[in-house]
């Protein structure tokens, strides 16, 4: 059976993760031609916590997350209104 059909294409990677403290690194991949693209993350009960734009000039987006309690949060990918992805961050700190 070909597997490729049940998973779709990720575009945001998050690492590490799970991440103890300080920088999580947010990177963006197959999507260098959009423009406008968010990085939004967000609690379990759906408060904005952090926005990151992304510039294009650099793949990757360094987030500081020390100002963030431990748990389980929701990073969503958007361009232009639009969500493309949505991945969890957990955090132990």
């Amino acid at each position: 059976s070909n597997s490729k059909m049940l998973t779709k294409e990720s575009y945001l990677s998050i690492y590490p993760n799970p991440s103890d403290g300080g920088v999580v690194n947010m990177e963006i991949k197959g999507l260098e031609s959009l423009t406008g693209l968010n990085i939004e993350i967000y609690t379990m009960i759906g408060q904005l916590v952090a926005t990151y734009s992304y510039s294009g000039e650099n793949n990757v987006v360094a987030v500081n997350i020390n100002k963030l309690i431990s748990g389980i949060y929701f990073v969503k990918l958007i361009s232009k209104k639009q969500l493309l992805e949505t991945q969890k961050l957990l955090i132990n700190q």
